[in-house]
This record gives C-alpha cells, structure tokens and sequence, in this order.
C-alpha cells in the first residue's frame, strides 16, 4: 500500500513537473532567438570608410516579462569606400578603459593602455591585452543596418 501512493506521488509530481519545466524553459530560450538587431541607415554612414559609433537598442526579457527598451552595448559601423559593404566592431573594455575613434589619426585608440587599433580592429602596436576589438557579423537590407548581437 506505502508503495502503491508513493508511486503514484511520484506520477503526479512527474506530470505537473515535466510540463511545467518545458513551459518555464521554453520562455527562457525565446528571449534571444533574433539576434540580428537594426542599428542605422545606410545612408548614415560616411562614404569615405571613417568609424561611427551607435547604440545597440534592445527590449530585454525577464523570464516571460518585456523589460523597457534601454541600451544594450555600442558597435563602430564603418561604411567600405564605394560600396555597400559595412564592417561592425565591438569594443571590449577592460580594467576600466575605454577604446575611441581618432579621426586624426584614423586609428581606434585604448586611451589607457596607449595601444592603437587600424580601422579594421587589427593591433598596430600590440604590447597588451587590456582591449579588444572584435568585428561582428553585419547586414543590409533595403538601406538599413544589421548587426549579429549575442
């Protein structure tokens, strides 16, 4: 008899749970399943292949609950001279540096650790680690901007 309920305990937890998880999970991995997000224009973008930083908007989510769109990082959009073609890069700082476009000297600069980055993300004078630039897929479709954001 004591085996006979516990069993049946056990179906009865196994029904209510099973379900349960999927729902709760499923929520979960809806909240980033397009990771392309609109950036800009293209036509916003300067012919002549020189860096602009934008903004990456997104409306976050809380399990099932939509957050306020807000700001989720920032990308370097650079336009390839005459063409179409767009490069993004994401700047990573670290130890509390910041990487910035110098239009002088058409280098991104770590302003910290004096390191130097071509237009492309490349190191020009790599004697640390301290920032990163990655280049993230990008797209356009109709004039606009993509940019691939995880």
């Amino acid at each position: 008899m004591k085996t006979t309920i516990v069993a049946l305990g056990s179906l009865l937890l196994a029904a209510i749970a099973v379900p349960g998880a999927g729902f709760m999970s499923s929520k979960v991995r809806e909240q980033n399943t397009d990771s392309w997000v609109r950036v800009t224009t293209l036509e916003s973008l300067p012919n002549d292949g020189t860096p602009r930083m934008f903004p990456i908007r997104r409306v976050p989510r809380d399990g099932w609950d939509l957050l306020p769109e807000r700001t989720v990082g920032h990308v370097y959009l650079r336009r390839i001279p005459k063409t179409d073609t767009v490069r993004a890069l994401k700047t990573f700082h670290t130890r509390g540096s910041n990487v910035v476009y110098d239009e002088q000297k058409h280098v991104f600069r770590c302003v910290c650790w004096d390191l130097e980055f071509t237009p492309d993300g490349p190191p020009v004078n790599d004697h640390g680690p301290p920032c990163v630039i990655e280049q993230l897929e990008s797209k356009t479709h109709q004039g606009d901007v993509f940019v691939s954001w995880r």
